[in-house]
């Protein structure tokens, strides 16, 4: 599968360079040295885009080919982080039209030309949506998710599908289609899942932001583990419209990013109702204009925070010493922070997640829904196709057992789990006065692959209560592993977090790229002072044979582009230094004659450089006389005639006989023949016809 992605990537890279920028004009373009501007493509956010878009120092169509070209050196190769599934092949003809739109009527959002990459469990219309299951490799569903269409219709542009824990199952990213994620902090540990693709990939900078989704923690276990901020919102505040179900009385979809206002950004486009999931009707009246407004930096003054300590695990020393830093912070910024307790939270955790109970019935009716194209009818089909992970297997049989959902046991636990969970954290939250709740989002980092992967309760209480929460980086293990701060609020009160998530990351700027991004610096420091000397000798193409001068123009375009590729490898570097300098050493001078000057006025003439025929005539007559004396060795005739020829060129630009262009190349050429007539006079070098003179005498 990756050997087929990874041919994929090439070829799409391959044919939008060669789109973008075909060979023939190469030569044509101006020579500029590398702007001060250039665009950084690492930690990029939404904001810092949109500006170098504005400023026109970036296109919506370079965006997506640098994602493009790190993807291909990072994810299928290099450290092979291994967290795409599938390339959109359309993203780079996609990010061309919304250039041209923006062109021509601006920017439909602060996401237009935004590349994201989902977790591949969101339906897309036009790429497969497999949940990282081999049995949904080819399933193309009819529509969009209802959250991907708000995307589009905002103008982002979808990169990519990313890897999950197959069917959402688990916390460490690992399926029969995507197979294992690497963590980009540390390669032999896991990304934490099941939206552990889409936190690798967007901690690796493969995309501007990502979308995973949420059922017991899968949303804010992988953006901790990959120091990223990750929400998952209130129940009803987004649409699960086209998302593969893992258990609907839990199941959300949510934005991780790299910023808190990135997350700010992503929830403008994506909230709201929708028809086709009742839970949305109740966003009504609680969605902001947006949420932008609410990113202050001291957005923690006066605020009230709750520590939940029995959310901590007292064997996990390092995570515990990074979250108590993280509380000292928020007293810092300005909050009141309380130690409490949750009323009922052993009632709360003694009830099971739901996915045991609702998958089979909803997976079901999601293939139903897919209508024809369906690659099977139901869970039974596939479990009996036998194509997915053999891990996960138990977990398939044991859930396609459930016979019906007409039970009082399920029903118990919609009502009462639900129910318990609110009510216990309102009223912690009430008794306290609090603003939110805040707790390690995971007791343990993340664990080696292979190992089992323990997390605790903690990112059950946003799940079984559908009260919003939000993590955000708060440090790292001496293994150099990311550990996430959690902040729970109220219902449809993802103002508030917005505002205490923000604070604290303005205010610690925990979150930093992996090491094999930061390490990644090439010396473009040789290569630069070659470009910058070969434009300092100011050489004129014109005294040049045309192949050797494109030649020079392909390699410093090449070095160019190099030198502003904040991606490029030390490999590009070296080998664009030596095809400059072997160009530059291979620029050969043509031998100037009268003859092939005569060329020159005919082509100039064609090109309407030269604007009347009697001029031309005299040009040529002028150059059939130089020619003469050039083949009869007469130095001072051939000098004489020569300056002559200079007078005539400057008169014929004088009247508006002759363009700018003429002018230049015309007379350039004619003082390299001076220079040379001159040389070989002062040295007694034979001339063409001097030999013949002297037998004559």
């Amino acid at each position: 599968m990756k050997c087929r992605i990874r041919h994929h990537l090439t070829m799409l890279l391959l044919v939008a360079v060669l789109l973008v920028a075909p060979m023939s004009s190469y030569a044509d373009r101006p020579l500029e040295t590398p702007t001060s501007e250039a665009f950084e493509l690492t930690e990029a956010t939404i904001s810092e885009i949109q500006a170098a878009m504005e400023r026109g120092i970036l296109t919506a169509e370079e965006l997506v080919l640098q994602y493009l070209k790190r993807i291909e050196a990072y994810d299928q190769q290099g450290p092979s982080i291994n967290s795409i599934i599938t390339i959109n092949e359309n993203a780079v003809e996609i990010a061309r039209e919304l250039d041209k739109e923006r062109a021509q009527h601006g920017p439909r959002s602060p996401l237009h030309g935004i590349p994201i990459v989902l977790k591949d469990n969101f339906d897309t219309a036009d790429m497969p949506t497999s949940a990282g299951c081999v049995c949904l490799k080819d399933s193309i569903p009819p529509d969009d998710a209802h959250q991907v269409q708000k995307l589009k219709e905002a103008g982002a542009i979808i990169l990519a599908k990313t890897n999950l824990h197959e069917f959402a199952f688990g916390i460490t990213t690992e399926s029969s289609l995507g197979g294992q994620t690497l963590n980009p902090y540390n390669l032999a540990h896991n990304p934490g899942g099941s939206s552990g693709g889409t936190g690798a990939a967007v901690a690796a900078n493969f995309a501007t932001a990502g979308f995973g989704t949420d059922t017991g923690g899968s949303i804010r276990i992988p953006s901790a583990f990959n120091s990223l901020v990750g929400l998952r919102p209130t129940i009803g505040l987004s649409s699960r419209d086209g998302i593969i179900p893992l258990a609907l009385t839990q199941d959300t979809g949510g934005p991780m990013a790299r910023t808190v206002e990135d997350i700010a950004y992503l929830l403008d486009a994506t909230v709201g109702y929708d028809e086709k999931d009742i839970e949305t009707a109740r966003s009504v009246t609680n969605i902001p204009e947006t949420y932008t407004e609410f990113l202050t930096e001291d957005g923690l003054e006066g605020a009230k925070i709750g520590v939940v300590r029995s959310l901590f695990n007292e064997s996990s020393h390092e995570v515990n010493d990074i979250i108590e830093r993280a509380i000292e912070d928020v007293e810092q910024l300005g909050a009141e922070v309380v130690e409490v307790e949750i009323p009922f939270l052993d009632e709360i955790f003694s009830y099971p997640s739901l996915s045991n109970w609702e998958f089979k019935f909803q997976l079901n009716d999601y293939l139903e829904a897919l209508g024809e194209g369906a690659p099977y009818a139901s869970l039974d089909e596939i479990i009996q196709s036998g194509e997915y992970s053999k891990s996960i297997e138990r977990s398939l049989i044991e859930r396609n057992e459930r016979e019906t959902l007409d039970t009082e046991e399920y029903k118990d636990i919609v009502l009462f789990r639900t129910k318990v969970a609110q009510h216990g954290v309102l009223k912690a939250m009430a008794d306290n006065e609090l603003d939110a709740l805040m707790y390690p989002t995971s007791t343990n980092a993340a664990a080696e692959i292979g190992r089992g992967q323990r997390v605790g309760n903690n990112n059950r209480l946003s799940a079984f209560s559908g009260f919003p929460a939000i993590t955000v980086p708060a440090g790292y293990t001496t293994d150099g592993l990311p550990v996430g701060v959690e902040f729970l609020a109220r219902a449809f009160d993802e103002p508030t977090l917005m505002k205490i998530a923000y604070a604290y990351e303005q205010k610690t700027q925990h979150r930093k790229p992996p090491e094999f991004l930061q390490d990644s610096e090439v010396d473009k420091y040789e290569l630069q002072i070659r470009v910058n000397e070969i434009k300092a000798e100011q050489l004129n193409e014109y005294l040049y044979t045309v192949e050797s001068w494109k030649n020079l123009q392909y390699a410093l375009t090449e070095a160019e582009n190099v030198l502003n590729d904040p991606n490029a490898t030390q490999t590009e570097v070296d080998g664009a230094l030596s095809r400059l300098n072997e160009a530059r050493d291979g620029l050969e001078e043509i031998d100037i004659r009268a003859e092939s000057m005569k060329t020159w006025v005919d082509r100039l003439a064609e090109e309407e450089e030269l604007s009347n025929d009697e001029g031309v005539r005299s040009l040529m007559a002028h150059l059939t006389a130089i020619s003469y004396y050039e083949n009869l060795g007469i130095a001072e005739k051939v000098i004489k005639h020569l300056e002559s020829f200079k007078g005539l060129l400057k008169h014929q630009k004088d009247v508006g006989m002759m363009s700018d262009k003429a002018f230049d190349i015309l007379h350039t050429q004619v003082n390299r023949m001076i220079e040379k007539w001159e040389a070989n006079r002062n040295s007694n070098v034979l001339f063409p016809g001097k030999g013949i003179l002297e037998a004559a005498s």
